[in-house]
């Protein structure tokens, strides 16, 4: 992109105000951090790289604290990212709309994106969990496969599956065709589904929610609930997703509620809504309009009470 870049933003260029350099090698990003006159950096990436880079800044000002180094450093960072789906009726066609949403999510670039669909969230005794996986499955099949281009993003995946397998997980590859004819998709581009189990009992399996997979696992887990009553959503899944031992990141997440439930206004979702601990909460749609939001006066980013700096620091918008 440094060609469409250098178009672009050539007024700045001409002004001084801008330049941009093609990433050669790890030792010259170090070089380029480490150089006296770099006084803020913004990193869109992984919360290792985020890490890394206070690193270099740290050795490079050895006088700075590292609360300083911190404060030279903002970031866009991933998240496990879920999607959250109420335990109320409903209707056929809205189970499909939920299953779509989902799967186009998780599909786009191979799940190698900071607001990747990673973490189906259920109520356990929801009487249609049964009948919604069957439309995730249906829809999996039926969208198509785009292959990983992300480096490592393959290996990442392969190694999380393994350790899921071997721990006693139920883990299903759906095959789906390629998004053209003219491209190749292997076995390991396709999605797969991780039964996770419910948290408290025996067998569950909290590995896929503690990393951001950034490629094609799409992981479900079920949250004990007695009954279906307006109070699931705040009682239950807020106190599991607000607590990031739980899971990872605070970037963005999706929330799934039928009509029959009432209008998005109601009180008890306008609670959910103001205490779920996410950057962005999208309703009944895909998390990704929230990034898109940040160009028409919204914001992008981790939420500022998630003080662990998963989702990175700042924000953009």
């Amino acid at each position: 992109l440094a060609a469409p870049y250098a178009m672009i933003l050539d007024p700045l260029i001409k002004r001084g105000y801008f330049s941009q350099c093609e990433d050669v090698s790890v030792e010259v990003t170090k070089m380029l951090l480490s150089h006296p006159s770099v006084k803020h950096v913004h990193i869109t990436g992984s919360f290792g790289t985020a890490k890394a880079v206070e690193d270099i800044l740290q050795k490079a000002n050895p006088a700075f604290s590292s609360a300083k180094v911190q404060s030279m450093v903002t970031s866009e960072l991933g998240c496990a990212t879920p999607q959250i789906i109420d335990n109320g009726d409903f209707t056929e066609l809205e189970l499909v709309h939920v299953a779509r949403m989902i799967v186009a999510g998780k599909k786009a670039n191979c799940g190698s994106n900071c607001l990747s669909p990673q973490v189906v969230v259920l109520a356990k005794h929801w009487k249609q969990k049964d009948l919604f996986r069957e439309k995730l499955m249906e829809e999996l099949k039926r969208q198509p496969t785009t292959p990983c281009y992300y480096p490592g993003s393959v290996e990442k995946n392969r190694s999380l599956v393994d350790a899921c397998k071997q721990f006693g997980s139920k883990c299903t590859k759906i095959e789906a065709p390629s998004v053209s004819e003219d491209t190749k998709v292997s076995e390991d581009d396709q999605v797969v589904v991780i039964e996770c189990g419910t948290p408290g009992e025996e067998g569950f399996n909290a590995q896929p929610l503690l990393v951001e997979a950034f490629g094609p696992t799409l992981s479900i887990i079920e949250l004990q609930s007695e009954d279906e009553n307006e109070m699931y959503l705040a009682n239950v899944v807020v106190q599991y997703l607000n607590d990031k031992g739980n899971i990872f990141g605070s970037l963005s997440c999706s929330v799934y509620t039928p009509k029959s439930k009432g209008s998005y206004d109601r009180e008890a979702l306008q609670k959910v809504l103001s205490t779920l601990n996410y950057g962005t909460v999208a309703i009944n749609q895909m998390n990704l309009f929230g990034y898109t939001s940040a160009l028409r006066g919204g914001i992008w980013g981790g939420h500022s009470f998630e003080t662990l700096g998963q989702s990175g620091n700042g924000n953009i918008g």
